[in-house]
């Protein structure tokens, strides 16, 4: 015996130590020491950042003692808050819980003229028509995080003051990744100053002392809004000039003109040669020629004199009817009495007998005088078609005419019944219907006469009432059809409905991919399935929106693939196929000396500086899809070169930076250079000649000639020397100085 068969695991004799699963432990331990956070012993799991154990939720990116997971901003946050403020500039600052590497928003309500910002960030531009400011670091400088300014906003003042707030905002990490952003609470810029009250602001008008709607206000005679009224009728202003009655100007006052008879300003009476033409009527109106004058030759009468007929100083007799009324319409009748125009009486008619005012009339039978009753019916109606029946009733309806009874009495009510008897009454039939039978004819369904058995609705003929059939729920009488549990009513088993997984009968529920009854997991991203199709995985978040969630994606915020086109000597279409939209990019050129860039979307604004571009959408971004990005403008090479792209940055709309491929180095082909003297022909001066930079071609236009071709006998190039007998002479000299007296030349 070994002597150890007591000891504890520690070895001790008697002791109390005991084996766990992580290993011999004291007696008062629990002997899960070595227990992962699972309960597993010796196992992996661990508690992510989130406080779950196997939760896969790492980090906390803005080190708030959050983990990202469970964070509301896992980015950062940034307050923004408005400063000082005046009539044409706003200063906004900012608290922010990390760095910032970029902003965008929009300024509402006011005209932007400028900013004055951090050089931390060396992109900051805006664009006055939209409001949108935009401010990147294409060099990874960040805004410090914690307090300061922001930038200050410059705009146009104005009149009457204004409501500013910024909307649209978009902040980033150092990384790219969106902060949280709150405020700033709009706030009122004050009124500019304006004098004169124009709705302009003073220091935008240009007449501030004058109200003006945008042209000058000033008249002629420099008065504000004066309209010229200080200038006299011959225009000069403050003269004395005038205009007489006559519309003559100027300032004499003893040719002003003097009225007529008429009282007209320079009338014909004011001419001596006229002075006759104009006189003084009969009733004493200058040029009036009796106008004045009515039809009875009355100065300013009214024709009062002239009587209803028309006859100056008349007795209106002329004109009388018979009743004496002047142009009145009465007249003697055929019955020899005034009447018509204002008598009141009518003129008397001819009667149907030919009597003038006679009273006989012609009746309704064509009887002259008569009373209707010679061609009256039962009704007296005369010529009507009331007629008698046998019963005594005068009327015009044949159908109510009364018959004779079966007994022959007119308008009378007894029938023969179906025994043929009058007035029977069908007395005389049987039960069965037989008339004078016994009732013997007429057995029950069974056949038994005048039995008690009856037929069913479901055609069982028997006494006993209890086993009639019934209606079915479909009301068919002996149906087989039942109601279910949701109250259909049929006789097919096959479509009774079933209880769902909340126990409703008929219900919709289903458990959803999770297995959570009528939940909204039908994939990823949906009800308790995270973005990677895990449930309860807790992995939100398909920034790109291209399916995969941003946890198992390689390019989260969008991938962009770039190449080059085919070059020419001095252009490379540079084409772009993206999965988001995008907001913003710089990359460095090299290979080539870089001349300026060429954007078909036009909607970019660039920046560019030691082959460095920087660009970005003020307004709108560069919608996702595929295109030409660039068209790059360089300096052709001679001899060719090579082309490529280095620090790479692409930014969507939340700043955050794209996943990017490509592009591949290309050749740039050499530029032509016809006469091989290293020069580019788009920038040598004379590329037909080989030269060092200087003009190549002698004075004779010779390609590097020695000006020999068009010099003359004195060598000089294109020279108007000449050799004569005696050498060579200028232009102007006969070319005979050295002849001898007789001509010879160097004669002796």
């Amino acid at each position: 015996n070994s002597g150890d068969e007591c000891d504890d695991c520690n070895g001790e004799p008697n002791g109390d130590s005991w084996v766990s699963e992580c290993g011999c432990v004291a007696f008062d331990n629990s002997g899960d020491e070595c227990d992962d956070c699972a309960g597993n012993p010796w196992g992996d799991s661990v508690v992510d950042d989130c406080g779950i154990c196997n939760g896969g939720n790492f980090g906390d990116t803005d080190d708030d003692g959050i983990c990202d997971a469970h964070d509301a901003s896992p980015f950062g946050e940034v307050e923004l808050n408005f400063g000082t403020t005046t009539q044409s500039s706003i200063i906004v600052e900012y608290n922010a819980t990390v760095p910032i590497g970029g902003y965008q928003f929009r300024v509402n309500n006011v005209t932007l003229t400028g900013v004055v910002h951090s050089t931390s960030l060396d992109i900051v531009s805006f664009n006055a028509a939209s409001g949108i400011v935009l401010a990147t670091s294409m060099s990874g400088e960040t805004l410090p995080m914690g307090g300061g300014t922001l930038l200050t906003l410059e705009f146009e003042p104005v009149n009457g003051g204004v409501e500013l707030s910024l909307s649209e905002k978009i902040f980033g990490d150092a990384d790219g990744n969106e902060m949280v952003a709150s405020g700033p609470v709009p706030v009122i810029v004050p009124a500019c100053s304006n004098l004169d009250n124009d709705g302009q602001c003073d220091v935008a008008d240009e007449w501030p002392d004058c109200t003006d709607d945008g042209s000058n206000p000033y008249d002629d005679c420099g008065i504000c809004n004066g309209g010229n009224a200080d200038q006299d009728c011959a225009g000069i202003c403050f003269g004395s000039a005038y205009i007489d009655n006559c519309g003559s100007c100027d300032n004499n006052p003893s040719n002003d003109c003097t009225p007529d008879c008429a009282g007209n300003w320079g009338g014909p009476d004011n001419d001596a040669e006229t002075d006759d033409d104009i006189v003084e009527d009969d009733c004493g109106i200058c040029g009036g020629e009796n106008a004045a004058m009515d039809d009875c030759q009355v100065c300013f009468g009214t024709n009062s004199d002239m009587d209803e007929c028309g006859v100056c100083f008349g007795d209106n007799t002329s004109c009388a009817d018979c009743a004496g009324v002047p142009n009145g319409a009465a007249a003697i009748d055929e019955c020899n009495n005034c009447v018509g125009g204002n008598t009141g009486l009518e003129a008397c008619v001819e009667d149907c007998n030919g009597e003038w005012g006679g009273g006989l009339e012609i009746d309704g039978c064509g009887v002259c005088g008569g009373d209707n009753s010679s061609c009256a019916d039962c009704a007296g109606v005369p010529n009507g078609d009331n007629v008698l029946d046998n019963c005594g009733i005068c009327d015009n309806d044949p159908n109510n005419d009364c018959a004779e009874d079966c007994f022959g009495i007119p308008g009378g009510t007894a029938i023969v019944d179906d025994c043929g008897i009058c007035n029977g009454n069908n007395l005389a039939m049987d039960a069965c219907g037989v008339c004078f039978g016994n009732g013997s004819t007429c057995p029950d369904c069974a056949g038994i006469p005048n039995g008690d058995n009856l037929e069913d609705m479901c055609g069982t003929c028997d006494n006993d009432p209890s086993n009639d059939c019934v209606q079915d729920c479909s009301l068919v009488w002996g149906g087989t059809a039942y109601v279910d549990n949701c109250n259909v009513c049929d006789d097919n088993p096959d479509n009774d409905c079933v209880e769902d997984c909340n126990g409703v009968w008929g219900g919709i529920a289903e458990l959803d991919a999770c297995g959570i009854c009528d939940g909204l997991a039908t994939g990823p991203g949906t009800g308790d399935m995270d973005d990677c199709g895990v449930c309860f995985g807790g992995n939100y978040g398909d920034t790109d929106g291209d399916g995969i969630c941003d946890a198992d994606d390689l390019s989260p915020y969008g991938s962009i693939d770039l190449s080059f086109g085919v070059a020419s000597e001095s252009v490379i279409s540079l084409f772009y196929d993206v999965s988001v939209p995008i907001i913003g990019y710089k990359f460095r050129v090299s290979g080539i000396d870089l001349i300026d860039v060429e954007d078909p979307s036009g909607i970019m604004e660039f920046n560019i500086a030691d082959e460095m571009i920087f660009a970005f959408a003020p307004d709108s971004a560069l919608s996702s899809g595929e295109g030409i990005l660039l068209n790059i403008e360089f300096e052709p090479i001679n001899g060719g070169g090579e082309i490529s792209l280095s620090e790479i940055v692409f930014n969507n709309l939340n700043l955050n930076e794209l996943s990017i491929s490509g592009p591949a180095s290309t050749v740039v082909p050499p530029c032509l250079n016809a006469d091989n003297d290293g020069q580019c022909n788009v920038a040598d001066e004379w590329p037909d000649c080989t030269d060092d930079g200087s003009n190549p071609y002698d004075e004779c236009g010779v390609c590097n000639g020695d000006n020999s071709s068009c010099s003359d006998c004195a060598g000089v190039p294109n020279g108007d020397s000449w050799e004569s007998d005696c050498g060579c002479v200028a232009e102007n000299n006969s070319g005979d100085d050295c002849d001898d007296c007789n001509g010879e030349p160097n004669g002796d």
